[in-house]
C-alpha cells in the first residue's frame, strides 16, 4: 500500500477528492458563498428582483471589497499579497454590463461623492484664504478618466487604495502611452500595480511621483469582437493577459419585464458593508491555518501536473496562484474585519477561494474557444505558414493556435472567407 503523502498529512481522501472535483469539473456559476451573508443576499436580490446579470453582480462585488479593504489587509505566505483583481466582463452591447456593475459599486460612488463635497467646501474656503489654509485634496476610491500621472496623483491622497472602472475596457488599454512615444512604459507600470509594487513616474515639469505601496484594482466590460485587440501588442507574453479575471457572458437572457420589487433593506445592509469596510480603520496581516496551506498546495501541485505541458494554462496557473490567495483574503477579511483574532484563514474559505480560481479559469476557456470558434476563418495564402508554425507546438489546443493566428494578422475584422 502507498504510504500516505507527508506533503498532506492533514488532508484526508475527502479532502482532496474536493479539491479534484473542482479541478475536473467546470466551475459554471461564481461561488457567492466567498461572500459574507450580507452580500450574498444582494447579489440574489439584484438577480432576481432587479434582473441584473448574477455573474457580472458577483465580480462587480468582488471588486468593491478588494477596493474597501485596499492596503489595510494582506497574506503572508512564501510572499505578501494585497487584495489587488483586474476583472473584465464580456459580455455583447447591450447585456447590461454596465447597471450591475453600476449597482454594486454605488456604495463606493456614494463615499466619492460625499468627499467631493468636502472638498468643494474646503477649497471654497481655501480660494478666499489661501494664505492661512492648507490647500485641500480630493481623495476618491473610483477613478475613470485619467492619465498613468493623473491615477498615481489621486492614490497619493487615497493612500488606501483605488478602483479603475471603465466602460469600455480595450479604450483604456488603448489609451496605454497616448501622450508618450509607446505603450510598453506604461503598460509596465501596470504590471507593478498588479503586484502591488513600489512605483516611480518621472516627470518633465515637475517632480518625480513615488509611491511606496499601491493597490489598483480594474473593473471593466469589452465586447467579444475586442478579444483579439486585448491579445495584441505582447499582452500575453508579458502576463498582461493572464492577470485578468474573465467573466464571459455570450448569450441573453431575456428579461421578464416584471414590476422590479425593491427592498430597501437588503441594498441597504450590502452598501452599508462596504461604507463601513472602505471607511474603517485596521491593519491587518493574516497567515494560512496549516490545513488550509495544504489545501491551497495540493491545489497548485494537481494543477501544475494537469497544465505544465501546455503553455496558455500555465501561465495562466502562475497567475492565479496568486488570485487564490487574493480571494480568500477578500472573504476572510470582509467576515472578520471587526473581530478579536482574525489572524488565521480557515481551509473552508481556501476551498471557497479555489472554486472563485477554477470559475476564472473556466470563464477564460470557454471565451477562448468561442472566439477560435466563430472568428476564424482562412486565406489561402498564409495558411500554409500558419501550418508550419503550429507543427512547432506539436499537440495543441485551439486557444494555443489564436497567438499564430493574429501573427498573421488575422482578427474579426480582417478575416476573409
Amino acid at each position: 500500500m502507498e504510504s500516505k503523502d507527508p506533503r498532506w498529512n492533514l488532508l484526508d481522501d475527502q479532502d482532496k477528492a474536493r479539491v479534484d472535483e473542482l479541478i475536473t469539473n467546470p466551475q459554471k456559476e461564481f461561488p457567492v458563498e466567498l461572500f459574507p451573508d450580507e452580500c450574498q443576499k444582494a447579489i440574489n436580490y439584484f438577480a432576481t428582483n432587479l434582473e441584473h446579470n448574477k455573474e457580472i453582480c458577483s465580480v462587480g462585488v468582488l471588486s468593491a471589497l478588494a477596493s474597501a479593504i485596499g492596503l489595510k489587509a494582506s497574506i503572508k505566505t512564501d510572499f505578501t499579497n494585497f487584495p489587488v483583481i483586474w476583472t473584465a466582463v464580456v459580455a455583447k452591447s447591450g447585456f447590461g454590463k454596465t447597471p450591475a456593475i453600476d449597482k454594486v459599486i454605488e456604495p463606493l460612488r456614494a463615499l466619492d461623492k460625499i468627499n467631493a463635497a468636502t472638498f468643494a467646501d474646503e477649497n471654497g474656503a481655501y480660494k478666499s484664504s489661501p494664505k492661512t489654509l492648507p490647500k485641500p485634496k480630493l481623495s476618491q476610491r473610483i477613478v475613470s478618466d485619467f492619465t498613468i500621472e493623473a491615477l498615481l496623483d489621486v492614490h497619493k491622497y487615497n493612500t488606501n487604495g483605488l478602483l479603475i472602472y471603465v466602460d469600455e475596457l480595450m479604450g483604456f488599454i488603448n489609451s496605454f502611452g497616448q501622450y508618450k512615444s509607446g505603450k510598453s512604459g506604461e503598460q509596465e507600470i501596470y504590471l507593478s500595480l498588479h503586484d502591488a509594487r513600489s512605483v516611480v513616474v518621472n516627470r518633465k515639469t515637475s517632480d518625480p511621483i513615488t509611491l511606496d505601496r499601491t493597490c489598483v484594482s480594474i473593473l471593466g466590460g469589452m465586447q467579444p469582437s475586442k478579444l483579439f485587440d486585448f491579445l495584441r501588442d505582447g499582452r500575453s507574453e508579458d502576463g498582461f493577459l493572464y492577470r485578468f479575471c474573465f467573466v464571459y457572458v455570450p448569450k441573453f437572457k431575456k428579461k421578464t419585464n416584471k414590476n422590479k420589487v425593491r427592498d430597501e433593506n437588503i441594498e441597504a445592509k450590502y452598501a452599508n458593508l462596504v461604507k463601513h469596510i472602505a471607511e474603517s480603520t485596521f491593519e491587518l496581516t493574516f497567515k494560512l491555518t496549516e490545513k488550509a496551506d495544504q489545501l491551497f498546495k495540493y491545489w497548485e501541485s494537481e494543477c501544475y501536473d494537469l497544465y505544465e505541458d501546455n503553455e496558455f494554462d500555465f501561465a495562466y496557473q502562475n497567475k492565479l496562484i496568486k488570485m487564490v490567495l487574493r480571494f480568500a483574503l477578500i472573504s476572510h477579511t470582509a467576515d472578520n474585519f471587526l473581530r478579536d483574532n482574525p489572524n488565521e484563514i480557515q481551509a473552508s474559505t481556501m476551498i471557497k477561494a479555489i472554486k472563485a480560481a477554477e470559475y476564472f479559469r473556466y470563464n477564460l476557456n470557454i471565451m477562448m474557444e468561442d472566439k477560435y470558434d466563430n472568428d476564424i476563418s482562412i486565406d489561402g495564402n498564409t495558411i500554409s505558414k500558419i501550418l508550419v508554425e503550429l507543427r512547432k507546438l506539436n499537440q495543441f489546443q485551439r486557444k494555443e493556435a489564436l497567438p499564430v493566428f493574429l501573427d498573421h494578422g488575422y482578427c474579426a475584422k480582417t478575416m476573409t472567407n
